[in-house]
């Protein structure tokens, strides 16, 4: 896949498909809510409730590790490593993710 410079490109909803510009300091979550996409976060960002994975599935450069908040809210359940909470991320380059349909609110 190849990617528009500094962008991240989102498969959500199923189907629908958009890319979006990075915004420096601003977390996926932030990103996304931004551009009118809406998802699950119910403790605001907190890396708290979990609600906000998303999956990442191609990336230009290294996604930064685990901070100490996801380590925290992952320590117990089991987890793909591919699955971030979007609350945690905050991209620098270009990505492709994937936001599950359960993590879309109904």
């Amino acid at each position: 896949m190849s990617f528009n410079k500094r962008s991240i490109n989102v498969k959500y909803d199923g189907i629908k498909k958009r890319d979006l510009a990075i915004i420096d300091g601003k977390s996926l979550l932030e990103i996304l809510l931004a551009a009118k996409i809406e998802i699950n976060n119910s403790c605001g960002g907190q890396a708290s409730c979990g609600t906000c994975k998303v999956k990442l599935v191609e990336s230009n450069d290294v996604i930064h590790p685990i901070n100490e908040l996801e380590a925290e809210y992952f320590q117990y359940r089991q987890r793909d490593k591919n699955i971030r909470l979007a609350c945690q991320v905050f991209p620098k380059s270009s990505l492709s993710i994937e936001v599950p349909d359960q993590n879309l609110p109904k």
